[in-house]
């Protein structure tokens, strides 16, 4: 394990699945400077739901999270991911919408970038791939895995050689539902390590399975080179495993240990106190859930259905609809499930369960998807279904559609807009996209102070007003003072 380098989830997939994405702008950016001394090789700053969940629940602008992000991390390359031509969004992009968000990414200082197709199919990254080495960036050439049984060792060995061949600098394989077990992998990881040459090999893999880092450890054996973890109070449940566990498993083998423990220790205490403050669950260990198995749903998504559905739709069971969704998959012989393909799926399955017979009516997404708009999915699926996406479509009015229209058509709107905010706009909508854009400050994002720990953050923060003469904090028995502080 001497060599083994650890990219951390904490600030994107791992709040986004435990704490739903609530972390603010102001409460990430000052504990950047202390990850960036922790030794980690890359920090995940962006993701597509995660992008969604700034712009339509904090309404915060993504891209200038990532830049301010940049500017704190001076060691650490920022990773961001993004979901093939659907870029950050649910809307396919054009070319040239795609190569312009692309070169955002760039401008905005992240260094590496995770792309993936939903459903594996090469054919609609390569060329993305192409654009971002151009521009200087590396790429990891993400393979997302399911359970499933059309793909085998083969399958993503093949996968992996196409990304190489096309120009990635590393391979991932990422398990969004947590179904990866020690007898899959044991078969799989050798073909990919033999497959992905000497390039660096990734696994990110959720605790829903309930023996991820047994999966991990034995990953490591296998020939996996990076693992993708989280800070203790941000790991486990429904995020990756912690570091904290493997720099212990690295001193029980009397083995090297390059991460700076003091630092990791600083910045999971401060994550600990913002979850103590606002009644944050702590992730804990799960038992394992063999539905997913079935489902093959990423955990993001589990978690949205058990949370939102049960309280927004109380008449629709959660767990019926993980049902349905197995339903559906099995239908289109088993695909491999990621954002923003695993969100279409659920919205169809709500649509079958809501309604007297399945596929009564067609999510416009999912009916595209069946008709092969989006990823070419098997021949095998049946010639009914397909008749009845084709059937929907062809109700459907040009105003419904949401295909993406040539970027040259697309009015510039708003006095402020920019080229982000109007990438935002076409991947978000334009109301959120502009209520984002009037709450963006780049200069009040790379003013927060650096801090240890929250106090440091209040401290700092309060001594920058100069129309304050004193501080004095009081809580029980402690008392702090500061006098003269202009």
């Amino acid at each position: 394990m001497n060599s083994t380098a650890f990219i951390d989830t904490s600030l994107c997939d791992a709040q986004q699945t435990q704490w739903a994405g609530v972390l603010k702008s102001e409460q990430i950016l000052p504990i950047l400077g202390r990850m960036d001394r922790i030794g980690l090789h890359s920090i995940d700053i962006m993701g597509p739901e995660l992008f969604q969940c700034m712009v339509v629940n904090l309404q915060e602008d993504p891209w200038l999270r990532m830049s301010a992000a940049a500017s704190r991390c001076q060691k650490t390359p920022l990773n961001a991911w993004i979901s093939g031509q659907y870029l950050f969004g649910q809307k396919l992009l054009t070319k040239k919408e795609i190569n312009d968000g692309v070169a955002f990414i760039a401008e905005c200082g992240v260094k590496r970038l995770y792309i993936y197709d939903a459903l594996n199919d090469f054919k609609n990254i390569e060329d993305i791939i192409i654009e971002a080495r151009r521009m200087n960036m590396e790429v990891c050439g993400t393979l997302v895995y399911a359970a499933s049984p059309s793909v085998n060792g083969a399958y993503f060995s093949a996968l992996a050689k196409n990304f190489l061949q096309t120009g990635a600098t590393s391979i991932c394989l990422w398990d969004p539902a947590g179904s990866l077990g020690s007898e899959e992998q044991a078969d799989l990881i050798p073909e990919l390590r033999k497959a992905s040459q000497a390039v660096p090999l990734e696994l990110k893999s959720p605790c829903s399975s309930g023996i991820a880092e047994r999966v991990y450890l034995q990953a490591l054996e296998l020939g996996v080179n990076r693992l993708h973890t989280a800070v203790a109070p941000l790991s486990s449940g429904t995020g990756m495993p912690a570091m904290e566990y493997f720099i212990l498993h690295h001193r029980r083998q009397n083995e090297n240990i390059t991460l700076n423990e003091g630092e990791l220790s600083g910045v999971s205490d401060y994550f600990a106190a913002i979850a103590k403050a606002h009644n944050y669950r702590i992730g804990e260990q799960l038992l394992r859930d063999l539905s997913a198995l079935e489902h093959q749903m990423p955990v993001s998504e589990v978690a949205a259905i058990r949370q939102i559905i049960g309280v927004d739709q109380p008449e629709i069971d959660p767990e019926k609809i993980l049902v349905e969704v197995a339903r559906i998959r099995s239908d289109l012989d088993a695909p491999a499930l990621a954002w923003p393909i695993a969100s279409i799926m659920r919205r169809q399955a709500i649509l079958n369960l809501s309604d007297s017979g399945r596929y009564e009516r067609m999510d416009l997404d999912f009916a595209r998807l069946i008709d092969r708009a989006f990823s070419k999915l098997p021949t095998s699926i049946g010639k009914k279904l397909r008749k009845l996406a084709q059937e929907n479509l062809k109700r459907r009015t040009d105003q419904d559609e949401n295909v993406a229209i040539e970027s040259e058509t697309r009015p510039v709107t708003g006095v402020n807009t920019t080229a982000t905010s109007l990438l935002t706009e076409i991947m978000c909508g334009k109301n959120i996209s502009d209520t984002v854009t009037a709450n963006s400050d780049i200069s009040a994002l790379l003013d927060y102070v650096d801090a240890e720990t929250p106090f440091d953050q209040l401290v700092g923060e309060l001594m920058k007003r100069d129309w304050i003469r004193s501080i004095v904090i009081s809580k029980g028995d402690l008392k702090f003072e500061l006098d003269n502080v202009a």
